[in-house]
């Protein structure tokens, strides 16, 4: 049987090509393509969000350092012997970004559990280096988060480096060479039936075929647009709650412009020289030579940044956004309202402020009455009239 590995990279489309085959994974099966159930990502893939795929924690136990304190890999072993035991000689498909770089020695184990019942291949596909700079700048935005070069996307961008060279040597490493290892160019991918389908046709033609043809969402975890990477980099900032809000509400849905940010020249230039040993590396290693894989593709425009005439809009969304996103207030309870007290306690007590002299204390007493009797306090009435008349007299 053959066992395939979806490895990335990440920013290749991995959560569209993960929604598309949880959902249809009866008919693959039916096909002959089993893709099993993971762990814990399964709810998140059906609903069309933001997944990690089935095989997030096999990535984990070939990568130690993804591990969290709680992770039980002997619960991970078991699943993926679940897996093998499903598949049944038919392919099986294994998909997560967290499988993009393992430590080999961690990886030998698993390795060999998979080689026992079949022969492993690797589906990995790269994408334009710029592009996948910008994306990434722009996925660390979407969960809040602030990048770890730079401030900004200028920054960001001439100190990044592609992850590409280094993740497909590991791979190479691990199966002994590059037979068995399938290279990919994600723009390509994306043309013509989708995503998900091409993917599909390159292990099997029969596989793509028991796809329907509406089957992937491909814009599930979409890059953002230039207005909004402009608001994410603000709300990453001053309110990381709010990003993470914005990007449930819109990021799995289509774009209503077209995304159009700009790099600046220099920032661009030393990308270049951090990128093109790369990018050379993968066209000779993985695409026999030919310029595949560039530095630019021309999505993202490279020039001098010009004064943006949005900044207000972008001040005013941030602000609904951060308004939006915060938990609803608890309302003050409202101020307790004093016992109410009878007319004839307010006659007594201003009867006892008229005899120490407090004739204003009094008369306000006495209006405070009126309010309670309405026009019936005749004998309240007559009282306060009688005091205003004695203020009176005594103020000249």
């Amino acid at each position: 049987m053959d066992i395939w590995l979806h490895v990335g990279t990440g920013k290749t489309g991995t959560s569209a090509v993960q929604v598309a085959l949880s959902r249809h994974r009866a008919a693959l099966a039916q096909a002959g393509l089993v893709y099993p159930e993971g762990i814990d990502d399964e709810r998140m893939a059906l609903a069309g969000g933001i997944t990690s795929g089935n095989a997030k924690r096999m990535g984990w136990l070939m990568t130690p350092s993804l591990q969290v304190p709680a992770y039980d890999p002997s619960a991970v072993l078991h699943w993926l012997d679940s897996a093998l035991a499903q598949a049944a000689g038919r392919t099986l498909l294994l998909s997560s970004e967290a499988l993009q770089c393992p430590d080999p020695e961690a990886a030998a184990p698993v390795m060999q559990r998979l080689r026992a019942v079949g022969r492993v291949r690797v589906l990995y596909l790269v994408r334009h280096a710029l592009d996948h700079a910008v994306a990434s700048y722009a996925q660390a935005l979407k969960v809040g988060e602030t990048p770890e070069r730079g401030t900004d996307l200028a920054s960001f961008v001439a100190q990044a480096e592609a992850p590409f060279r280094d993740q497909l040597a590991t791979w190479e490493t691990i199966l002994g060479g590059t037979e068995g290892m399938l290279c990919l160019l994600y723009e390509s991918e994306c043309l013509g039936a989708g995503l998900t389908h091409n993917l599909l046709r390159h292990i099997a033609p029969a596989f793509a075929a028991a796809l329907p043809r509406d089957a992937a969402p491909e814009a599930v975890n979409r890059s953002p647009t230039g207005i909004e990477l402009a608001i994410y980099e603000k709300l990453a900032r001053v309110a990381p709650e709010a990003a993470r809000w914005l990007t449930r509400a819109v990021m799995n849905a289509p774009p209503a412009m077209p995304a159009q940010v700009v790099v600046p020249d220099v920032a661009f230039e030393s990308f270049a020289r951090l990128n093109q040993p790369v990018v050379d590396a993968v066209n000779h290693r993985y695409f026999a030579g030919q310029p595949v894989l560039r530095l630019t593709s021309g999505r993202i425009p490279v020039g001098p940044v010009t004064p943006w005439p949005q900044e207000a809009m972008v001040e005013t969304s941030v602000a609904l956004l951060r308004a939006l996103a915060q938990p609803p207030a608890t309302p003050p309870p409202p101020p307790a309202m004093p016992a109410r007290v009878e007319p004839a306690g307010l006659e007594q007590r201003a009867r006892h402020l008229a005899r120490v002299g407090k004739l204003t204390e009094a008369i306000t007493v006495l209006d405070a009455a009126l309010d309670e009797t309405g026009p019936d306090g005749q004998a309240l009435r007559q009282l306060r009239d009688h005091l205003r008349r004695r203020a009176r007299r005594l103020t000249g």
